[in-house]
């Protein structure tokens, strides 16, 4: 593998997520490593669609974000706020399955490069995800 972008916190954007993919369409990337805090903001249905159905080979690594919307799912919450309680009812069952499979760090081999053959990403590494 060659062309890896890495993107992160769209934070439900979908509109500006559409345009960077259309550029992403152009530069014909390999892989596509996603760093957390996706959907958690104004558009997660619509963000999530894009990141799903986006034809490129992709990895994810957990953000706080994900980590939020697993521990609301799993009743680790005991007061959700208005925003939590929002968030949680706009993720359905199948987009929370989706975010379990996140990792919680990764590495990669990236062949071109001189000094370092591999890269790590790791995100929200402070906290157990």
């Amino acid at each position: 593998m060659r062309r890896v972008a890495v993107l992160g916190d769209v934070h439900g954007n979908s509109v500006a997520l559409a345009a960077v993919l259309g550029d992403l369409r152009q530069e014909e990337v390999d892989l596509v490593v996603w760093t957390g805090d996706i959907s958690w903001g104004w558009e997660p249905e619509a963000t999530l669609e894009l990141v799903r159905s986006f034809e490129v080979s992709a990895r994810y690594v957990r953000g706080n974000a994900e980590r939020a919307l697993l521990e609301l799912r799993d009743g680790q919450v005991e007061t959700p706020t208005e925003r939590e309680g929002w968030m949680a009812a706009h993720h359905t069952e199948a987009d929370l399955a989706f975010v379990e499979t996140f990792e919680i760090g990764l590495s990669i081999d990236i062949d071109g490069l001189e000094r370092r053959t591999s890269a790590t990403v790791l995100r929200g590494v402070t906290r157990s995800c």
